[in-house]
């Protein structure tokens, strides 16, 4: 485990079976050790998708710690909302074919996590097509910025390629 994790995530931790007794080992002597093994898979699952929220990074350990957090992590749930950002700015090849991160954007998509639909739908524009590219984006339109910008610019774009008139005039 890397130094820099609250104590809330080390208990949470606990949770997966993770071994904390090297972090902490007041841990164990803590009421809340005593008290969060008892709590429902929905609530750790609704505590993990704010953690996910805020960026997919913050579930890595839970991923890790063991089979019950690998699950929780996967939950459509956990998906929908996960922050991708990071991992399409800054790790873009990650989610390529054999990437390290390209099941778990697969896993996004399929849960219907807008972010990840769009950049679905930006990658299809380069490498099925515009028309492909459209129906992607379709669905997170109006509710999803970037989709809904676009959506638009991919139509003028196609229109622009079909005919010889221009999309932009002044």
């Amino acid at each position: 485990m890397t130094v820099g994790h609250g104590v809330a995530t080390l208990q949470l931790l606990d949770l997966f079976n993770h071994d904390t007794s090297k972090t902490d080992p007041n841990l164990e002597k803590s009421k809340a050790a005593q008290v969060l093994p008892n709590l429902s898979g929905k609530i750790i699952c609704e505590i993990i998708a704010l953690l996910g929220e805020e960026t997919f990074y913050y579930l890595g350990d839970f991923v890790r710690a063991g089979k019950r957090g690998y699950a929780l992590v996967h939950e459509p749930s956990v998906l929908k909302v996960c922050d991708i950002t990071l991992m399409v700015h800054y790790v873009t090849s990650q989610i390529c074919k054999g990437g390290q991160f390209r099941a778990f954007f697969l896993k996004c998509i399929n849960a219907g996590n807008p972010t990840a639909i769009c950049y679905d739908g930006l990658h299809a524009a380069t490498s099925i097509g515009l028309e492909e590219s459209i129906k992607i984006l379709i669905p997170n339109v109006p509710t999803h910025g970037l989709s809904t910008f676009a959506v638009p610019f991919s139509m003028c774009v196609l229109a622009e390629t079909r005919k010889p008139a221009k999309c932009f005039t002044c």
